[in-house]
């Protein structure tokens, strides 16, 4: 994580992993060597922008393989009191068509929004 300033704020990450069976030695099913993710955050003085890009390398799931993927998420967060914030959301709104297991695609574009209330 890098806070490029007191509002402008990124984080990454970078992954791999041998997800192997350690008695068998055997691949484990629908496990990623590489992963990834990076992340912009601007902060205002009560509002928050928020843009991610997620990817996933392939992977097996049986005897195939299933190709990588990548989607984009955006989110916009108001607060519009010390106990009360807004917030919407957008979870891969390019509406990327991808599956995490074999014959299992992932919905398309996922749009919400909701209120957070907090008690003292």
């Amino acid at each position: 994580s890098t806070g490029l300033t007191e509002t402008l704020r990124f984080d990454a990450t970078l992954g791999y992993q041998e997800p192997r069976d350690v008695v068998s030695g055997n691949w484990l099913a629908r496990r990623p060597l590489r992963t990834g993710s990076a992340r912009v955050t601007q902060s205002f003085d009560k509002e928050t922008m928020s843009l991610e890009y997620v990817m996933s390398g392939t992977r097996r799931d049986g005897t195939a393989t299933l190709s990588g993927y990548s989607v984009w998420n955006a989110s916009y967060n108001m607060e519009f009191s010390e106990n009360f914030t807004g917030y919407i959301r957008a979870n891969n709104f390019l509406n990327s068509r991808y599956e995490t297991a074999l014959g299992y695609y992932q919905e398309g574009s996922f749009w919400f929004a909701g209120i957070e209330i907090a008690q003292d």
